[in-house]
């Protein structure tokens, strides 16, 4: 499975995943603010739905050629887990800080114990209410990964009646369960695991859909590529908490953007801010929580805009670092490993 190159990578896919990480992180700022939110967890619905995009689009075609679910695994673990593995030890920093000021909300040595065993299989912690406690955005990887299973195992497989059905299921479900105050901030915890189930599973049909509706085989370099970015995070900006608008926001709206990302690129003097905000992305998301409870009494004792500054540029400069000298690295060096390669010849996979 040779990696993709620059050259064929969605640019504007890679936009609004940056964007998307960015206002993930500046909601969970604005939590622990205590100030009035926006609903940035809206941005996890989209990841879902370019996932499906992107998962069908790369791997579909290996599977259906005899790809086997062992190699399809390790790929996605090849993918995943180091950046996650980042943010679990980020979580544990955090959580040492936690109990070493005193607050509300650290672990018993016991729970850290289970949160860490549980954690570094990337399997929920049973014994919390929360289903990853050292790095609560983990919840969103873990049903990424389920769901991926499901594709490579069944998904890819199925027309798109099924997927229609599918996706139909899930935001019908969503529609009755999904209320206020929570609205779409469901998933993290026990007592929601099923909303989650059904935000990852609807999500990724849909986005599985548009890749097979969508035709990506002409792509106009145009700066009208960065509508489909302010499109996606107008509504997370300025729409009320309200469950409707969210369903439909989630339903409808996130897939035609994604159709419409696909169907243009970024020209030139854009497409390398576009295809680096894309590159940080899932450090941006994997580390934004425990970064900000390490270091939450500093940005709780400047001003909100202060604050607010000095964590979106710290959190933006280590996941530079973590991309460029972890991410990078062990990953060429894992799949170096799977394809049985020279490190040298070793790429960046998908």
């Amino acid at each position: 499975m040779a990696p993709p190159t620059d050259s064929d990578r969605l640019g504007t896919f890679d936009g609004m995943r940056g964007l998307a990480a960015l206002l993930v992180a500046l909601y969970h700022f604005q939590q622990h603010r205590g100030i009035a939110t926006i609903p940035g967890y809206l941005a996890v619905d989209l990841f879902f739905v370019l996932s499906g995009f992107v998962i069908a689009a790369r791997y579909g075609p290996l599977l259906a050629d005899g790809m086997t679910l062992a190699d399809f695994w390790r790929s996605r673990l090849v993918r995943l887990y180091p950046l996650y593995l980042a943010g679990l030890a980020l979580g544990i920093v955090a959580q040492a800080s936690i109990a070493w000021r005193g607050e509300a909300g650290a672990l018993s040595p016991a729970g850290g114990v289970a949160a860490l065993g549980f954690g570094l299989v990337l399997l929920p912690d049973p014994f919390h209410k929360t289903l990853f406690p050292l790095n609560g955005t983990a919840w969103s990887l873990f049903f990424e990964l389920l769901v991926n299973l499901v594709f490579a195992t069944t998904l890819h497989r199925l027309g798109s009646r099924w997927l229609v059905a599918i996706a139909a299921t899930a935001a019908l479900i969503l529609a009755m369960t999904v209320h206020p105050p929570d609205c779409f901030n469901i998933g993290w915890d026990w007592k929601s695991f099923p909303g989650g189930l059904m935000r990852a599973t609807g999500a990724f049909a849909a986005g599985m859909l548009v890749f097979r509706w969508a035709s990506t085989a002409r792509r106009p370099e145009t700066t009208a590529a960065v509508l489909p970015l302010l499109a996606m995070a107008a509504p997370i900006l300025l729409l009320p908490h309200r469950a409707d608008w969210q369903l439909l926001v989630v339903v409808l709206l996130f897939p035609v953007l994604v159709a419409w990302a696909a169907r243009v690129e970024p020209p030139a003097r854009l497409r390398g801010a576009f295809l680096r905000a894309g590159d940080l992305s899932y450090a941006i998301y994997a580390i934004n929580l425990p970064l900000l409870e390490a270091f939450r009494p500093l940005i709780r004792a400047v001003p909100a805009w202060l604050g607010g500054a000095m964590y979106l540029a710290v959190l933006v400069g280590l996941a530079h670092l973590l991309t460029r000298w972890f991410d990078g690295p062990v990953r060429a060096t894992l799949d170096a490993r799977r394809r049985g390669r020279p490190l040298a010849a070793a790429g960046n996979p998908a």
